[in-house]
């Protein structure tokens, strides 16, 4: 069972929370919302995302245990309502229960949405594209060869192929994603 003990201190005027597992740091940013009354964005150096939504690991282990014939999309949004849509960040108890149902990669998204902080960066090194520049995407919503070779013929799709834009090349835009969560991924490292 993991330990909601979470030490903290001060340098230089700078709160320090020190503990064991990633989802305490949904309690650390809370208790820095409440003092600070506002939020903050959070930036994370990890090996992986972090990104993962709320409570997906407790809801596909409450679902393997249970024998009701239900869809996991469908059992998954009950225990979001049971246990995170009505969630009183004010009341200890609660958040205390709600973190130890956390898994380690969940913290930042619950977070986001629980408006405790508004957005994250998160700088990883597992392999993960990351977030796709606006120029990316506008690269990647253009035909590929082999669509313009069926629609029309080798001769006129190669040279409709030719007249695309070249892949891009950097420095990149980028806008902040639906979800909050920007993602530097290993690809950018290489």
């Amino acid at each position: 069972m993991k330990s909601l003990e979470i030490q903290s201190l001060e340098i230089n005027n700078k709160s320090i929370y020190i503990f064991e597992d990633h989802s305490l740091a949904f309690k650390a940013w809370l208790n820095i919302r409440n003092r600070i009354d506002g939020q903050s964005f959070v930036i994370t150096l990890d090996h992986h995302t972090d990104t993962h939504q709320p409570l997906c690991y407790f809801s596909a282990s409450e679902k393997y245990k249970s024998d009701e014939v239900i869809s996991y999309e469908d059992f998954y949004e009950r225990i979001i309502q049971t246990h995170f849509e009505n969630l009183d960040l004010y009341d200890e108890h609660e958040v205390n229960s709600f973190v130890m149902k956390l898994h380690y990669d969940e913290h930042i998204s619950s977070a986001i949405q629980k408006e405790i902080i508004t957005h994250s960066i998160s700088i990883q090194w597992d392999h993960n594209s990351g977030t796709q520049s606006i120029e990316e995407n506008e690269y990647d919503k253009q035909p590929t060869l082999k669509d313009l070779y069926t629609q029309f013929g080798f001769e006129e799709g190669k040279q409709k192929y030719s007249d695309l834009k070249p892949a891009p090349i950097p420095p990149f835009s980028y806008k902040l994603p639906a979800n909050r969560m920007f993602i530097v991924g290993y690809s950018h490292f290489d």
